[in-house]
């Protein structure tokens, strides 16, 4: 089963699958099994936390030290819901763990097959939304500095594609992405 986020959303790919998130990694905990009585392991509302490096990892240390870390592992370790755990504490200076981007692309590739290039100039990010306009709820974050593909502009909402792949991501506010030459 693999790990997936999007911006600040978190989901399980409980077999093989496509999907447009980014892969953090995989569980060994089995969390759907269709033969079981209850085949799900987790409920909706239920809240899980990302594990963070272990104290005893190289350079940690040095890394708390400079507050160079987004999330710092409390010892000692626990169960919760019959799951050992380790629980972390968040440097309030870096609070957004979730947001994942793509490297840069090389100068030379201004334009995919799904549009132009633009960055993101927003200081603190942008909604990614399903559709274009504020109604329309939210679906990722694009962090500052990011870039992405725009398909087209309609009415102050751009057309994403965050990875280049021609896969439409969502809408984002046109006004805060700065097209690439």
């Amino acid at each position: 089963m693999s790990v997936a986020v999007a911006g600040r959303l978190c989901a399980v790919y409980p077999w093989e699958s496509p999907g447009g998130w980014h892969l953090l990694g995989r569980t060994p905990v089995r969390l759907f099994d269709a033969a079981a009585a209850e085949p799900a392991l987790l409920r909706a509302g239920d809240e899980l936390e990302w594990l963070a490096m272990s104290r005893g990892f190289q350079g940690t240390a040095a890394a708390l030290a400079a507050g160079d870390f987004h999330l710092s592992q409390r010892a000692p370790a626990g169960t919760l819901a019959g799951i050992g755990v380790d629980f972390n504490d968040g440097n309030p200076l870096k609070p957004d763990f979730g947001a994942f981007t793509l490297a840069p692309e090389p100068d030379d590739a201004h334009t995919s097959a799904t549009g132009d290039r633009f960055r993101v100039i927003a200081r603190s990010g942008l909604r990614l939304r399903e559709g274009p306009g504020t109604q329309f709820d939210i679906v990722g974050m694009l962090s500052a500095g990011q870039v992405v593909f725009v398909t087209s502009v309609a009415d102050g909402w751009a057309k994403v594609d965050v990875e280049g792949d021609g896969q439409i991501d969502g809408f984002a506010s046109a006004g805060f992405l700065e097209k690439l030459t």
